[in-house]
């Protein structure tokens, strides 16, 4: 099998020991949802949500699973997927957690 994924160290040390576990807050998928919709992270979306701005907790959470990666050091709100975080992501929109954070954003901003 020559198709296999390249390992992420990162997410392999978060999720690995002798069982798989990932378990992500509710700010991270926001963030998650927000670099996938925008292509980075902005405040207002936790603001458009009604929740306290955790962005920063979000994303570190995200960086620290490597879940995402900032190509630029110096502007870490700019971020890309990693291919786990594709596949989380891709998991998100599976269980509706993805439409459910779009739809309230849209309910907010119509409002």
């Amino acid at each position: 099998m020559d198709d296999q994924p390249t390992i992420n160290p990162l997410f392999a040390s978060h999720v690995t020991s002798i069982a798989f576990n990932l378990s992500l807050t509710k700010n991270m998928v926001v963030v998650l949802t927000d670099i996938a919709s925008r292509g980075q992270v902005h405040r207002d979306t936790f603001r458009t949500m009604g929740m306290p701005c955790g962005f920063s907790t979000g994303l570190r959470g995200l960086l620290d699973r490597g879940l995402v990666f900032a190509p630029d050091p110096k502007w870490p709100g700019k971020c890309e997927f990693t291919e786990a975080g594709k596949a989380v992501f891709a998991l998100l929109q599976m269980a509706g957690l993805v439409q459910r954070i779009e739809d309230k954003i849209a309910e907010r901003k119509s409002a």
